[in-house]
């Protein structure tokens, strides 16, 4: 299941979940349900790269864990906020920050989390930039603490690799055009003509020439253990389009 449509679904906050629950057919949610069913004790520290509405954030608050969330859109941050609100009590064991996961470490001390969760958020920073805050993330959690990353991936069997590859292209193009021209609806005629005649090419020669901004994980196993950390288990979803994956920090 390609997810490039999420970045389409991330221009309305309040909808996110609504849509994401569409595109992984129920899966993402129950996901989350899993995470926070883990053994994870009240008290504990979580830190949330990418919360986005603050969904897993409030479940796992619930459960007396204290949870900081950390994204780059203040939109999602202002929807995540007014969502905890109306939460009984959920609000007050949440903290929510605009950062990017590239700051985890200027931001955070040191073993200060017992877990570290990103969902389908590391699939949109480049290898360099993943390889990097996987170490971060095992420097600011603590001894015996786990790092739970889900997101997309490739399917292993050729087929099904082939067939997410043809959907992933066409779907990813029009995420991108959608977005480009996201403010198009407002201009006036004249702006609307410049844009079909002089703006849409570029638009696709750009699409062409530069990097996606986001692309399925690979060798995950061996990036987290590449950071120091200890792969427990891995579980895949969605004919082997989603991962969850789990890694530890040693004693």
């Amino acid at each position: 299941m390609p997810y490039v449509l999420m970045k389409l679904f991330e221009e309305a906050p309040r909808r996110f979940d609504v849509w994401m629950q569409l595109l992984t057919f129920g899966r993402l949610q129950k996901i989350r349900e899993e995470i926070a069913a883990s053994a994870i004790d009240s008290g504990a520290r979580v830190l949330e790269i990418g919360c986005g509405p603050g969904t897993l954030a409030g479940m796992l608050a619930r459960q007396g864990v204290q949870v900081t969330g950390i994204d780059t859109s203040a939109e999602m941050l202002q929807a995540a906020r007014e969502s905890l609100d109306g939460n009984q009590g959920g609000g007050r064991q949440v903290e929510f920050k605009r950062l990017s996961a590239l700051e985890i470490e200027d931001s955070f001390a040191k073993e200060t989390f017992d877990r570290v969760i990103g969902i389908l958020v590391f699939s949109e920073l480049s290898d360099d930039e993943i390889d990097c805050v996987f170490q971060q993330c095992r420097e600011v959690l603590k001894p015996g603490g786990r790092l739970i990353v889900v997101d997309e991936v490739e399917p292993r069997q050729a087929v099904r690799r082939w067939l997410f590859r043809f959907l992933r292209f066409p779907l990813r193009l029009v995420t991108f055009l959608v977005l480009q021209a996201k403010d198009l609806k407002t201009s006036n005629w004249f702006k609307k003509v410049l844009y079909y005649v002089i703006e849409f090419p570029l638009m696709l020669l750009t699409f062409l020439v530069v990097p996606p901004a986001s692309h399925p994980l690979s060798d995950l196993e061996q990036r987290l253990r590449a950071a120091g950390l200890s792969t427990t288990g891995s579980k895949r979803f969605l004919a082997g389009t989603l991962e969850l994956q789990q890694a530890e920090r040693g004693l």
